[in-house]
Order: C-alpha cells, then structure tokens, then sequence
C-alpha cells in the first residue's frame, strides 16, 4: 500500500521503561493539514491481530523465539527492521481503520492547538513521560534475565551435576529460577530505586 494520500507520513518510535515498550508519534499530513497519532507496538499488534492476523502472528513468533522476561518490545522491534518490516503499510492502515479518521484528526487538532490551556495539559503530559524516558529508569525484564543468567552461570559452574541431570529435575530447576528471580528481582530493583530517588 503506498502513501499517496499523504504529502508528509513520519513515524518515529519511542522507547519506554527502559525499553520494555515501544510507542510510535505518527505524523501524517495532507493537503487540509498535519495531524498527529501515538500508538504502542502492543496497540498496533492487537489491531494487526484483528485485521492481518498471518502478520500479528509473524510478529509473536518473533517474541517466542527470545528467551527471558518481559515483552521484549525494543528487542523485538530491532528484529522486525532488520527484516525490512513495512511499518509504514501497517501504520497507515492502522489510522485510518476508522472512516474519516484522519481529516476528522486534523480539525480536532487544530482547534486544539489553539487553545493555550490545553496546550499546558499537553507539555504537563509530555514532562510525565520523559520520566518513563528517563536512564534514571531500570528495565526490570532486562534486570532479572541477567540475574538469572548470573544465578546459572554460577550453578553450572559450581554443580556440574545440573548439565546431566533428569529432564524433570532441569524442569524443576526453571520454575524454581521464574519464580524465585522474580520476586528477588522485582525487591532488588526497588531497593535501587529508592536509593537512586534519595
């Protein structure tokens, strides 16, 4: 699909918490105007999921072939353009899911950028998602993979015994990791914040 009916179509992403999820700023423009969309990989994946779902199924076999926590939006979405994903085709399709979306868009957001009270509400929302933006912020999906990769690392080199044992005792040993990291990780990752909030 191309983009003809547009003489300006953008996307730019943002990563948020640490990169455990991505949202898209869509600019798209024709000739009555400019109008602006957000959206999040999860929220383009539900709609793929209903309209295109081979492609939503392409995406979730790329997450089922990662390990560790967490969706893995960031790790997921270097895959996907590093296969040439065709966001652009989906992103259009996406907005304008609903008849008249996008020329309804730019008059709303016109006459919303020119009330100056709402465009204070709008730098007060944006000034509250920088600090999910923020370094300061820990990626807890990324913080218990390498935990229990730690945790591993030292079994295996201390109890050599693990790499031969019973199918059902490796079993075991993966639900003791998932529930046992999760719920260090998860007090571990607190405690850092605090002090880092200090």
């Amino acid at each position: 699909m191309d983009n003809t009916n547009y003489s300006n179509f953008r996307i730019k992403e943002e990563t948020l918490f640490g990169g455990e999820y991505v949202s898209f700023y869509v600019e798209a423009e024709q000739q009555a105007g400019k109008a602006f969309f957000t959206t999040t990989l999860a929220g383009l994946r539900d709609f793929l999921h209903q309209q295109f779902p081979s492609v939503a199924g392409y995406i979730n076999a790329v997450r089922a072939s990662m390990s560790g926590y967490g969706p893995k939006e960031f790790e997921i979405l270097q895959v996907l353009k590093e296969e040439d994903f065709d966001f652009e085709q989906y992103m259009i399709r996406y907005i304008e899911s609903k008849p008249g979306a996008v020329t309804e868009e730019i008059e709303r957001q016109k006459a919303y950028f020119a009330n100056p009270v709402q465009q204070q509400q709008l730098q007060k929302k944006l000034a509250v998602l920088d600090t999910y933006k923020s370094d300061n912020y820990i990626n807890g999906d990324k913080f218990l993979d390498g935990l229990e990769k730690a945790i591993l690392a030292y079994l295996i080199d201390n109890y050599p015994e693990l790499t031969e044992a019973a199918p059902d005792d490796i079993k075991k040993l993966k639900h003791l990791l998932i529930d046992n990291v999760m719920n260090l990780g998860e007090k571990l990752v607190n405690h850092i914040m605090e002090i880092r909030r200090r």
